[in-house]
C-alpha cells in the first residue's frame, strides 16, 4: 500500500514537471519568436533603402533626358515647319549668351558663311526673337527684341497705321510711339512688322495691351505683349536678305 502511495506521488510531480517545461518552453518560443536584432534589422532596411533611392535616381535622370529628347524633337519640328514659311533663311541654334550691365545678346552658331547679314531678321515659332547684330564667320549675334536698343517700324493691323516699336528691357512689354491721336486701335490688336525698314513686311511682333495719350497730346502710345521670349528658346531661323 505504501508503496502504492510512494508511485501515485512520484507520478503526480512528474507530471507537474512536465507541464511546468513546457509552459516554459512554450512561452520562450513565442518570445523568441517575437525577437529581432536591431542591428541586424537597421543595416538590412538602410541597404534597401538605398537601393530605391538609387532607382529612383536612375528613373528621374532617364525621365530628365526623355524630356530633353522630346523638347529636342518638337523643338526641330516647330523649326521644319517655319522654314516652310520663310524659304529663304537658316537655321541656328542659340548657344550661349553676352551679358552686360544693361544688355543681353544671344550667340547663334550660324554666320556669314551660311549667308548671315547685319540687321538680318531672327524668328522663332511665335514670331520675330531679334535681330543681327553682328556677324562673324561661323557664328552671330542676335539682339533680343526686348532690348533697349531695339528699334523698328511696326504695323496695327486693325488700323493700318505705322508707329515705331521700341524694346523696354527684359520681362517688360513694348513700347509703340507715334499712334495718331484719333487711332481706332484698341487692346487685342495685331502688331507685325510694316515693310518700312531694315526688316520684311508682316512678320509677327505682339498684341496691343494698352493705349494712352501722349503728354505733349500730339499723339498716342501703347503697349504690346511680345509673342516671344527670347529667353526661352533655343532655336530660331535666320531670315536671308
Amino acid at each position: 500500500m505504501k508503496r502504492s502511495l510512494v508511485l501515485v506521488s512520484v507520478f503526480m510531480v512528474l507530471f507537474f514537471i512536465r507541464g511546468s517545461i513546457q509552459h516554459v518552453f512554450i512561452a520562450a518560443s513565442a518570445r523568441f519568436s517575437n525577437f529581432s536584432f536591431p542591428g541586424f534589422q537597421n543595416k538590412t532596411v538602410k541597404i534597401h533603402r538605398d537601393e530605391i533611392s538609387k532607382i529612383m535616381q536612375e528613373s528621374e535622370i532617364k525621365s530628365h533626358k526623355i524630356k530633353d529628347l522630346e523638347n529636342e524633337n518638337r523643338q526641330l519640328k516647330d523649326s521644319l515647319g517655319l522654314k516652310k514659311d520663310f524659304k529663304n533663311s537658316v537655321a541656328a541654334r542659340i548657344t550661349g549668351r553676352l551679358k552686360e550691365e544693361l544688355a543681353v545678346n544671344f550667340i547663334l552658331d550660324s554666320g556669314s558663311n551660311d549667308g548671315i547679314k547685319k540687321d538680318s531678321a531672327v524668328m522663332a515659332l511665335s514670331g520675330l526673337a531679334g535681330i543681327i547684330d553682328d556677324v562673324g564667320e561661323g557664328f552671330s549675334i542676335m539682339l533680343p527684341c526686348f532690348d533697349h536698343r531695339f528699334n523698328i517700324s511696326v504695323r496695327v493691323s486693325s488700323t493700318r497705321e505705322v508707329a515705331l516699336l521700341s524694346g523696354r528691357g527684359k520681362g517688360r512689354l513694348f513700347e509703340l510711339l507715334y499712334l495718331n491721336s484719333d487711332t481706332d486701335a484698341k487692346p487685342g490688336d495685331l502688331v507685325v512688322t510694316s515693310g518700312e525698314g531694315l526688316l520684311p513686311k508682316g512678320l509677327m511682333v505682339g498684341i496691343i495691351t494698352e493705349l494712352n495719350m501722349h503728354s505733349s497730346q500730339m499723339y498716342k502710345t501703347a503697349y504690346v505683349e511680345p509673342f516671344v521670349d527670347p529667353g526661352s528658346i533655343e532655336n530660331v531661323l535666320i531670315l536671308l536678305k
